[in-house]
């Protein structure tokens, strides 16, 4: 998988979190284009002196730095253009997602983004899924086994908790890469205590950062704040 713009991207994207990193280094090497973020989901990410929430630094950082278009697709507002511009007027979601393969098929450079991945595509052990959920989930496994798509210079990810509650073909595809966010380690967890405590620096921060473990970094802001 060829993306001129991805490999110029190595360099300035050490400051990423080793996840991010993988999400990259899998889809340069080709092993894939379908990606299932899990876990820790719901926490922000420290980019450049900021504070973006996940969904947002995967679709302006990860992908949006070197994709031309950004779909994003969730059960309250369907699919949507996010950059670029893209009319995607169909009765439901299904239509929609045809609509959104039609560019992933006649175009390079689109990345797909889906937040609350399990609330289109739920887990069929849960004997609740409707036959518009599993439909939307067989096209998302359709497009992770399709070769054609493989060859494109276009990216999917999904954001889901519990990859337990997501359809079970999609996370057992041999083409879809889940990658688990882990909660913030020491070091993220001191960088936090630093930026939202300024006051608290070196060997001070380090010992706040050791109690805090187990703790995201929007509870870190949020105690730091208060």
């Amino acid at each position: 998988m060829s993306n001129e713009k991805w490999v110029e991207q190595v360099g300035r994207s050490t400051g990423w979190p080793a996840w991010a990193q993988s999400i990259r280094e899998q889809y340069l090497a080709g092993e894939a284009s379908t990606f299932i973020l899990h876990g820790n989901v719901f926490d922000v990410v420290m980019h450049e002196g900021k504070l973006l929430d996940l969904r947002s630094f995967v679709a302006d950082v990860v992908v949006g730095g070197t994709k031309t278009m950004i779909v994003e697709v969730t059960a309250e507002h369907g699919a949507r253009a996010i950059k670029s511009q893209l009319e995607l007027q169909a009765s439901d979601l299904v239509g929609q997602l045809h609509l959104v393969e039609e560019q992933l098929r006649t175009r390079q450079g689109v990345g797909v983004i889906i937040p609350y991945a399990d609330l289109l595509a739920p887990s069929e052990d849960q004997g609740s899924a409707s036959a518009r959920e599993k439909l939307v989930g067989a096209v998302l496994h359709r497009w992770s086994l399709d070769r054609e798509l493989q060859a494109a210079d276009n990216i999917v990810v999904m954001l889901v908790e519990s990859l337990a509650s997501l359809n079970s073909a999609l996370v057992s595809s041999p083409k879809v890469a889940a990658i688990r966010v882990p909660m913030p380690d020491h070091a993220t967890r001191q960088a936090a205590v630093e930026m939202f405590a300024p006051r608290f620096a070196g060997t001070r921060a380090a010992k706040y950062a050791k109690r805090l473990g187990g703790l995201r970094v929007v509870q870190i802001e949020g105690l730091m704040k208060g």
